[in-house]
């Protein structure tokens, strides 16, 4: 299963033009390559998760089964929409 963070803006916001901004930078392959750099999560963006790789193999780590598994037809699917899933 597939878990993702949206970027959402509150529509109450008081500063909705920064947050537009941010919003806009952290989907970005600028921020996404930071993110992929210190191998804290496998970013989207395929490049970036190259990244990760990188930062996972510099420690010793071989996670390429991850990233295998997502590329993989069916590797990976979105969370069923559901009430009271837990």
């Amino acid at each position: 299963m597939c878990n993702g963070l949206a970027g959402s803006i509150w529509k109450g916001s008081k500063q909705q033009d920064a947050a537009w901004s941010w919003v806009k930078y952290l989907a970005s392959p600028a921020c996404q390559n930071v993110i992929g750099q210190s191998g804290a999560v496998f970013p989207a963006i395929p490049a970036a998760a190259t990244l990760s790789l990188a930062a996972h193999k510099a420690k010793g780590v071989d996670a390429t089964s991850f990233i295998n598994q997502a590329n993989a037809p069916g590797g990976t699917f979105s969370v069923p929409i559901s009430d009271h899933t837990a």
